[in-house]
């Protein structure tokens, strides 16, 4: 939910016969991967793009990447999105790059109108 990133690997199952606990064994080189800063158009942001693209419903956006939202807790999550805007750099750095991208959408919004109400339309 508060993930910045996508954990990139080749996962290898097979070694979980349904005894033991679960084990989780990766081949090759793990990695992250970041993706594209905006969601494609008529997708819901994920990862990174949760801290930069239609923050006013941030948290409606965090609770929608999650599989079983009927153990959520707005305010514990609305605090825990407070605290790593305050203190952790990643969110800043992604804040800073949201506030950019809403500056340069208010500049082409001004000097071109029809053409940014065009290009919002998909």
């Amino acid at each position: 939910m508060f993930a910045f990133t996508l954990h990139g690997a080749k996962f290898d199952s097979s070694i979980n016969d349904g005894r033991g606990s679960p084990t989780l064994r990766i081949q090759g080189q793990p990695c992250q991967r970041i993706g594209s800063l905006l969601p494609m158009l008529y997708h819901s942001p994920k990862f990174a793009q949760i801290y930069i693209f239609e923050t006013e419903n941030e948290i409606k956006n965090r609770i929608e990447t999650i599989r079983n939202k009927s153990h959520t807790d707005l305010e514990i999550i609305s605090k825990l999105k407070s605290m790593l805007d305050e203190h952790n750099t990643h969110a800043k750095s992604f804040r800073m790059a949201r506030d950019r991208f809403n500056m340069d959408l208010r500049r082409d919004s001004i000097l071109s109108p029809d053409k940014f109400r065009n290009s919002r339309r998909g």
